[in-house]
């Protein structure tokens, strides 16, 4: 064990001589006490141990009897020194008193007769020993004069906040860390007052108001404390101030309660005046009883009778050296005790949402409009697809993932096999040179239904392409995995953005995300300001990789987002057109809803025909792209490359109607290579060939007046990065 400095030790041989005889007291007796109770034993000690680390303070009792020569010696007749403890308890304790207790000391001879007396030795006094100087601690009651509250300020005693409540031990959050317990039914009222009063004793600048009525027992003013055995075995004093609001005088009284236990230890109590202030404190310390092994918390309540009316302000605790050490109250300003409500701020900042700098990783949000399930099958191991937009998935093992939504609309990726899995999104360079040169942080809200390592890490590069992702290739950045989802393996000219002394970022999720799992992780530190190539990449790359998922478990990924600055957040709240507008700068398809593309074309009405042929036309995107994107498009009975042309005609005597299609036409055949830009395509005819005709219809031009001829189509727009 370690020494303990308030142990005081006597000299390395003390001779004490016989008073009468005037030599050494031989064989001597001296006995130790209390002394304030010198009828009580006290121990002293030895120190025994043969080097640091191993020595221990053994008891020697609290009678020693002399040497020969009047000194001390052990049972053996070796000379020891001795140690006093001059506090309660022993100097083993753990942790050990503070409260002091100095030893009355009486020498006698061999033969009884009374030599000498010693009192109040050594003589420690409060604040005098290393153990018992300025001991107390600061107050641990965060907000005690309720400068900020969860309410409107706006309310008052004449116009308070009203909460009706049910139930027992129902606990409503008023104010940051502050909260109010009742049990029954009825009703509590709440204010905040601004403090005007020069004589209100702690000078607040603000008191909470509060009364109730018809619940079945006194209700709780409560902060709870999420340290379970926060000061036990040691001294606690604690004070608040009350001012009786409806003339009564009202008993009230300051609580400490572990959860282990749920024992109550009543720290102080007192009763307010019919008006006026009144300080209600602690006398004496009280020592805090340690609740023994566990979690949980301890919560500091203040209880107040129903009915009451009150102003309550100056709530205080603070750790003391001793019983005999009252603390008044330590003042704050509003903005102190604002700085000491960061702890209660910080979750909901980190969960303050920001605008990601990632494209439809808001899972439910994406609009998948490649499908929303599928599997990767034999693209081979350490291969990749997208399979929602702007989402990769990588298999470390072929033929081993499927995917799916869930009903919560979150992106779920199925073991077939025992396997590692990423998620991996491309950005390009001027999406990303803003960002590269501040602090980066990740947030990532999902599960993994077996305990399984997660690995979040960032990437650039300079080159002037990015891995061939298209099918037969399936090429990412990444060609292997460690066993925490870092990759080990990276295709050439990639580099990592560091988080310094952090490392990387790994964790192992929760097993399932509701309300009780700690579904969300955050990490941030990563800053590419020390990487020199940082300024000139030209794509960057997240990657978010597990180890070894069991085949049949799955993970459930809800979102991740990527956003400057060191608190990571959850995604901004977007539309679902917001982010389909997002995903198709990317990639854009004419029937994600099942909406066909129809265009125009050239009719001519002859004397008892009516022929269809090509016209121009064009198509304006929704979005424009990345890049000129790659056109791809099929007919109505999805044949390739092809369109479907149909004519409808009808007779002006009959007004009946003929259609004749739809029929499969070879684009090629008709039209000449779409123009291709970011914003529009547009296609020219090449033949004079009619597409359809009503060859052998009715006699006479004026018969087919009320005729129409369109081409139809779906079409893709793809301009993913790493396929164009």
């Amino acid at each position: 064990m370690a020494l303990n400095a308030a142990v005081i030790m006597s000299p390395l041989q003390q001779v004490i001589f016989d008073k009468t005889l005037d030599t050494f007291l031989s064989d001597g007796q001296v006995f130790f006490y209390e002394d304030a109770n010198r009828t009580i034993p006290k121990d002293v000690y030895q120190l025994t141990g043969t080097g640091p680390g191993s020595y221990t303070y053994v008891s020697l009792g609290s009678m020693l009897t002399l040497s020969g020569i009047g000194s001390f010696v052990d049972d053996t007749g070796a000379n020891i020194a001795i140690y006093l403890w001059p506090f309660t308890g022993s100097p083993n304790d753990n942790p050990p008193s503070q409260t002091i207790q100095n030893y009355y000391i009486e020498v006698y001879s061999s033969t009884g007769v009374f030599q000498f007396d010693i009192p109040n030795w050594p003589g420690i006094e409060a604040n005098a020993s290393p153990i018992n100087t300025d001991e107390t601690t600061d107050n641990i009651i965060s907000n005690p004069e309720f400068a900020d509250v969860l309410f409107l300020t706006t309310a008052t005693q004449s116009s308070p906040l009203v909460i009706n409540t049910t139930g027992t031990n129902t606990m409503t959050y008023i104010a940051p860390d502050w909260s109010v317990i009742t049990t029954g039914s009825g009703s509590f009222s709440v204010f905040q007052q601004e403090v005007t009063d020069s004589t209100f004793p702690g000078n607040p600048a603000y008191a909470l108001g509060i009364t109730s009525a018809s619940y079945s027992q006194p209700i709780q003013l409560n902060q709870r404390l999420f340290t379970p055995r926060i000061f036990a075995g040691l001294y606690v004093s604690a004070t608040f101030v009350a001012s009786s609001l409806d003339g009564g005088a009202h008993t009230l009284s300051l609580n400490y309660t572990p959860s282990i236990t749920g024992n109550i230890q009543q720290i102080c109590t007192g009763t307010t005046l019919d008006s006026g202030y009144t300080v209600i404190a602690d006398v004496t310390p009280i020592q805090i009883t340690n609740p023994g092994d566990g979690t949980g918390y301890v919560d500091i309540s203040i209880v107040i009778p129903v009915g009451a009316s009150l102003l309550i302000s100056c709530v205080q605790v603070c750790g003391v050296a001793n019983n005999e050490e009252v603390v008044g109250y330590l003042e704050q300003t509003p903005e102190r005790e604002i700085d000491h409500l960061f702890h209660y701020f910080q979750p909901e900042l980190n969960f303050k949402p920001l605008r990601s700098c990632l494209v439809g990783w808001d899972f439910p949000l994406n609009p998948a409009q490649f499908g929303i399930s599928g599997s990767l099958g034999t693209i081979g191991a350490n291969k990749g697809a997208y399979v929602w937009d702007q989402t990769i998935l990588y298999q470390t093992v072929n033929n081993s993932v499927s995917y799916n939504t869930d009903t919560s609309g979150d992106l779920t990726v199925t073991m077939t096999a025992n396997g590692q899995i990423a998620l991996i999104q491309y950005l390009q360079s001027f999406q990303i040179q803003s960002f590269l040169r501040n602090n980066l942080s990740v947030n990532f809200v999902g599960a993994i239904t077996t305990a399984t390592p997660v690995t979040i890490s960032l990437w650039y590069t300079t080159n002037v392409s990015l891995p061939s992702i298209v099918a037969g290739t399936n090429n990412t950045l990444v060609a292997g995995l460690d066993s925490k989802g870092h990759p080990n393996s990276i295709v050439s000219g990639w580099t990592e953005i560091p988080r310094g002394v952090l490392g990387n970022a790994t964790f192992t999720p929760a097993t399932s995300i509701n309300v009780t799992s700690a579904a969300t992780m955050g990490f941030n530190g990563w800053n590419a300001l020390t990487n020199a190539t940082a300024s000139t990449a030209t794509f960057f790359a997240i990657v978010v990789g597990t180890g070894t998922i069991p085949n049949g478990q799955s993970a459930q990924f809800s979102s991740i987002s990527l956003v400057q600055g060191d608190i990571p957040t959850i995604p901004a709240i977007q539309t679902v057109d917001e982010v389909m507008r997002d995903c198709q700068f990317y990639y854009e398809t004419s029937d994600v809803n099942g909406v066909l593309i129809q265009q125009e074309s050239l009719l001519q009405i002859g004397t008892n025909q009516v022929n269809m042929f090509a016209s121009p036309f064009e198509i304006v995107y929704n979005v424009p792209k990345r890049v000129a994107p790659l056109f791809t498009f099929s007919s109505l009975m999805g044949t390739a490359s092809n369109v479907s042309a149909i004519l409808n005609y009808s007779a002006i005597t009959t007004h009946a109607f003929t259609v004749i299609g739809p029929t499969d036409k070879v684009f090629s055949s008709f039209w000449n290579t779409p123009t291709i830009g970011t914003k529009l395509l547009f296609a020219m005819p090449n033949s004079t060939v009619s597409l359809l005709s009503n060859t052998g219809g009715a006699t006479g031009t004026a018969q087919y007046v009320y005729s129409s001829a369109s081409i139809q189509f779906t079409y893709v727009l793809d301009a993913r990065l790493g396929i164009v």
